[in-house]
């Protein structure tokens, strides 16, 4: 019996050996392998600012209209304004970049109300086509578009690479920001939903007390 036992093993022993071996051959190949050509500098940043664009786009879809004012502080943005504040701050510097007046009119600024994005919507519309616009420009620009320089904030010029990168790293944080909002609102909403489940037992317990009283 042990040595059927071994027997029948030793199928499985050999087949996990041959498929180290290969991996391991596979891995010293490639390692032997010349590294693949770099992109060049505008698909590689193309490719950073849809990431981080379509992140926000998906994260504004997923977020449910009736929380999109949420907001635990005063001082802070809501869910929908932060969203704004992204996409209106891309237009801004895609704008300066371009040389052109892309994308529609939310007034001055980077900060726009919602008294003109007033829908789930409109927010998700305007955070798609400022990625799209801005995609655009950086493929037509190409390489060269990037070594340009533009008038940047504080009266000051930089190289459209460096604003490019600002507004991506600005689009990150706010991801961040936003990602804290979702995780406080479930939060809240669970809290919420535990007092009302709570409050019949809370009520039987006061009225208790008041007979016993």
């Amino acid at each position: 019996m042990k040595w059927s036992s071994r027997l029948f093993g030793l199928p499985l022993i050999f087949t996990l050996l041959a498929l180290f071996g290969m991996n391991i051959q596979s891995l010293a190949q490639s390692q032997n392998q010349a590294p693949t050509p770099a992109r060049s500098q505008s698909d590689e940043m193309l490719q950073m600012w849809n990431a981080i664009g379509n992140k926000l786009v998906a994260m504004a879809q997923d977020f449910p209209e009736d929380k999109y004012d949420f907001k635990v502080q005063k001082d802070e943005r809501t869910f929908a304004l932060n969203l704004l504040h992204a996409a209106a701050l891309d237009f801004v510097l895609i704008r300066r970049v371009s040389g052109s007046k892309v994308g529609p009119d939310f007034g001055e600024g980077d900060n726009p109300t919602r008294d003109q994005f007033k829908t789930k919507a409109d927010v998700v519309k305007f955070l798609q086509e400022a990625v799209a616009d801005g995609a655009k420009v950086i493929q037509q620009q190409g390489d060269a578009g990037l070594d340009n320089t533009t008038k940047f904030f504080g009266n000051r010029l930089a190289h459209n690479s460096y604003i490019w990168t600002f507004a991506i790293e600005t689009a990150r944080n706010i991801t961040v920001n936003l990602s804290s909002t979702t995780a406080r609102t479930t939060w809240c909403h669970r809290t919420l939903d535990d007092d009302m489940r709570r409050e019949p037992d809370i009520l039987a317990r006061s009225e208790l007390r008041g007979v016993t009283e």
